[in-house]
């Protein structure tokens, strides 16, 4: 039986909603936040796997899941959304964090909802608000004035985005300097951030009905093979999963974050 796939996208969230979780070894950009609505799912980083109900991965951190036959819902939050920093607030780089589902009781059968492809745009966006604001802790210290300031230029001007030694200039600091500050401050080299930016737009082209030629070459990648490459390491399966024509999954974009 085919699984059940819906995809959603916002402008630094998604929502992965499906009937079956299996993927190969990738790193999300952002933080992820895994729940189960019925069995639990095991998950895997290159040091050590375990079963979970609820789980929170780090950004940048290399893990597959294997969860054949699982009702479960991925939240990706991205390392610029406002969401991102609170919950990632003392994560351990390298391993997952065993997440209580308790508190997520009450929107269990919501999710059920979405991934069964029956729930509209409002519920959606309550249950990925939810997600978050229950995981919320102290509020996290606020972020370096320059690394605010390189994230306000990059959203700014991209897809030309200034060489990074001009950005570093713009904010009176070596180039060695932000790229270890960046790292610091959001969890990811700022290289892989501009990279998950053009995936972004990767996404957003597919979902037009792009094909995957055309828009490897609009987003700069050499050609479709190299996007697919890079698709799998940072997502755990092919564009050709979600957006060929049996991949079965529902894409639905979102404007901005609400």
């Amino acid at each position: 039986m085919t699984p059940a796939r819906h995809l959603f996208i916002w402008e630094r969230r998604t929502l992965y909603a499906t009937t079956s979780n299996l993927t190969g070894w990738h790193r999300h950009f952002g933080a992820s936040i895994a729940v189960s609505t019925d069995a639990p799912f095991r998950l895997e980083s290159r040091n050590e796997g375990s079963e979970f109900l609820a789980a929170l991965v780090p950004p940048n951190l290399e893990h597959r899941a294997l969860a054949p036959e699982t009702r479960m819902v991925v939240l990706i939050v991205d390392p610029d959304s406002l969401d991102f920093r609170p919950l990632v607030g003392g994560l351990s780089t390298t391993s997952i964090r065993q997440l209580d589902r308790a508190a997520f009781l009450p929107r269990l059968k919501q999710m059920d909802q979405i991934i069964d492809g029956k729930a509209d745009d409002r519920l959606v966006e309550k249950v990925a608000d939810s997600m978050v604001t229950l995981l919320h802790r102290e509020a996290p210290a606020p972020l370096d004035a320059r690394i605010v300031g390189v994230l306000e230029r990059i959203r700014s001007t991209f897809p030309d985005v200034p060489p990074l030694t001009i950005l570093a200039r713009e904010q009176n600091i070596s180039s060695n300097r932000l790229m270890t500050l960046f790292k610091q401050s959001l969890g990811l080299p700022i290289r892989r951030y501009l990279l998950w930016l053009r995936l972004r737009d990767c996404v957003r082209w597919l979902e037009r009905g792009n094909n995957l030629t055309d828009t490897a070459h609009a987003a700069g990648f050499a050609d479709s093979a190299h996007l697919s490459r890079v698709f799998r390491d940072n997502f755990g399966m092919r564009p050709s999963d979600i957006f060929g024509a049996g991949a079965a999954a529902v894409v639905r974009m979102f404007s901005e974050t609400p």
